[in-house]
């Protein structure tokens, strides 16, 4: 089993180089796609200079597309059995990586999702602590869930 990771990156260079040290600690065979979504805060210098080695793949857009496209265009060099999409704003922990595949593993789910409010300790430990984040990260879940006909606790998640 072959763990692919897609690493859809803007203007990250504050956390990119600490996401990617704590994927490479993870014990369980990998492939990381990074796509840089045309940055324009050195984290493409960072990216050349410093991660080249670190990295199976590298994508650099000409412009900026977004998250959608950073993913489609990593889609041809997949070569995992499991794709996993990790941000680069250190929001989810790869850590979780193990916890997060093991229902794929087992055959009790085709997809899994990340949350960001089930571990109370962890939602309020990064970027998500505003009150009326929260709030409203709940209500576009609620809508979303019932738009989608699902049950996400966190319908915008990244992982």
């Amino acid at each position: 089993m072959k763990l692919t990771i897609i690493i859809p990156c803007f203007n990250e260079i504050n956390t990119l180089l600490k996401i990617i040290n704590k994927i490479k600690k993870q014990k369980i065979k990998k492939q990381i796609i990074l796509v840089d979504d045309h940055s324009k805060d050195g984290t493409r210098e960072l990216i050349k200079n410093k991660l080249t080695k670190k990295i199976d793949k590298i994508i650099f857009h000409k412009k900026n597309y977004g998250k959608g496209q950073c993913i489609i265009s990593a889609k041809k060099f997949i070569h995992g059995n499991i794709v996993l999409i990790q941000d680069a704003d250190l929001e989810y922990y790869p850590s979780d990586y193990q916890k997060i595949i093991k229902p794929i593993i087992n055959g009790n789910a085709k997809v899994v999702y990340g949350s960001r409010v089930l571990n109370k300790n962890r939602y309020h430990a990064h970027n998500f602590t505003s009150a009326f984040r929260i709030f409203a990260n709940h209500i576009l879940s609620i809508i979303s869930n019932i738009i989608n006909l699902q049950n996400l606790s966190d319908a915008n998640t990244c992982l």
